[in-house]
């Protein structure tokens, strides 16, 4: 493969990589933000994280698809060459969003106090009767 293929390829790789991670997003919406923010984090590391393809040539690919097909085609100790970065990377980016603060932000509502609620049988203050 040209480099150029290999950017366009990497090009429509992102873009599928995107698409998933905004239907994570959506889906992973009403979850604990801890466990949705690690969700995240690992599948951005796991898609995103670039390895080379071969030791002769210097252009990257995605590292989970080079460590499966060098696993499918030359077995494990090959798989681990892109294996092994990809768990660290991975663990790394774990580690900094499981050690990040959660914010309140989404889920503070406002004190009951000061709330303007009506009881269920309330009229309206500007209520005007009908004349005949």
């Amino acid at each position: 493969m040209t480099s150029s293929q290999i950017l366009a390829g990497w090009g429509v790789y992102l873009a599928g990589v995107l698409a998933c991670t905004i239907a994570l997003w959506v889906i992973t919406g009403s979850i604990n933000p801890r466990v949705r923010r690690l969700m995240r984090v690992g599948l951005v590391a796991l898609l995103v994280t670039p390895w080379w393809h071969s030791a002769d040539v210097n252009l990257l690919q995605p590292a989970l698809w080079v460590m499966i097909y060098d696993g499918l085609s030359s077995g494990f100790p090959e798989m681990a060459r892109a294996g092994l970065p990809l768990v660290v990377v991975t663990a790394v980016s774990a580690l900094i969003a499981a050690s990040m603060p959660v914010s309140d932000k989404a889920g503070k509502k406002k004190p009951a106090s000061t709330r303007k609620e009506k009881p269920s049988g309330h009229q309206p203050d500007n209520r005007q009767e009908p004349t005949l």
